[in-house]
Order: C-alpha cells, then sequence, then structure tokens
C-alpha cells in the first residue's frame, strides 16, 4: 500500500495543526533496579480510629501523633476514620530534621449521616447508647452519664448485661 504525499501532509498537519516545532525533550537517567522497590517497603500505610468531633486541625495537630512519631517514617500514609464513620481523613506523614512530625491532611471526606441505634432507657438508673464502631453500645449511667461498661456488639447483649446486673444488686441487698 503506497501512501501519496499529500496524504502525509494532511496527516501531518493533523497531528501538528500550527506547524509547531516539537517540544525538545530533555535527557533523562535512567531508573535502575535498586530504585525501584514495593510500596510496602518504602511507605508504611496506617489506619486509626478518632473521636468523631475531631476537626483537621485536630487531626494535623502534632499533640495527636505524639506517641507515633518514633514509628512513622517520612511520606506514610494515614487513614483516619471517625468513631462514629461520619468522615474519614487522608495524610501523609512528613518528618522533620528534628525528628518532629508534621500530619499533613490532603483529602476530608464527609460521610453520610450514621445510622445509629435508639437509645433505649432501662429503668431509672441506665441507658444503653451507640458510640460508634469502636466503643459499639455502651450502658450507661443516667444520674451521671458515666459509662458503666461498653463493647457490646448488640443492644440484646447490652441489655442482658443491665438485667444481670440488676438482679445482682437486688440479690446482694
Amino acid at each position: 500500500m503506497t501512501v501519496s504525499a499529500s496524504t502525509k501532509k494532511a496527516a501531518t498537519k493533523a497531528t501538528n495543526p500550527a506547524n509547531k516545532p516539537a517540544p525538545e525533550r530533555l535527557p533523562v537517567n535512567p531508573v535502575k533496579p535498586g530504585d525501584v522497590k514495593l510500596m510496602e517497603q518504602m511507605h508504611n500505610s496506617w489506619a486509626l480510629f478518632l473521636p468523631s468531633h475531631y476537626n483537621q486541625g485536630q487531626v494535623e495537630d502534632q499533640k495527636t501523633w505524639t506517641f507515633m512519631a518514633t514509628r512513622f517514617k517520612d511520606m506514610d500514609e494515614v487513614r483516619v476514620t471517625a468513631e462514629d464513620g461520619s468522615w474519614i481523613a487522608k495524610a501523609i506523614i512528613r518528618r522533620t530534621v528534628s525528628m518532629e512530625i508534621n500530619v499533613q491532611v490532603y483529602d476530608w471526606i464527609e460521610l453520610s449521616a450514621p445510622m445509629i441505634a435508639k437509645e433505649i432507657e432501662i429503668g431509672e438508673d441506665y441507658v444503653i447508647r451507640h458510640f460508634g464502631a469502636v466503643r459499639k453500645f455502651a450502658v450507661c449511667n443516667k444520674a451521671n452519664g458515666t459509662v458503666v461498661k461498653e463493647g457490646f456488639n448488640t443492644q440484646v447483649q447490652a441489655i442482658k448485661y443491665v438485667t444481670d446486673h440488676i438482679q445482682q444488686s437486688t440479690a446482694v441487698a
């Protein structure tokens, strides 16, 4: 198959409509096998839950990360999830010369309102509340608001705990 000279010129004009010279390519250094590593060998990916009332400033605050500073490397990635699932933050760890860390949030995603179970009041003393994916369901004292016990997977487990607790209290008295 032969291509005419006019077809070649048309094809050239289509790819380079203004007849501008091609940009100059700068020299590059080839990547050597020792320069390339698996992502897991270079940077760590961390994940954690933080209280749902935290804002971006609190996530980036150095005091939040004080106890983990020695384990972080420069350019590690952190995914932070609110305890109740209301937001997710993605951040990069930046280490400074003085071994302090700076956490830079690059993505903050507000999620739809979490499906939270309604509180169940048991008698005049106790209430069962949902505290999110980490703390789950908890039995709280209605009088002073303190948490009696937390970490129940279901409200039924929390109700059973309260009824057993009440029975033990009345048996002792």
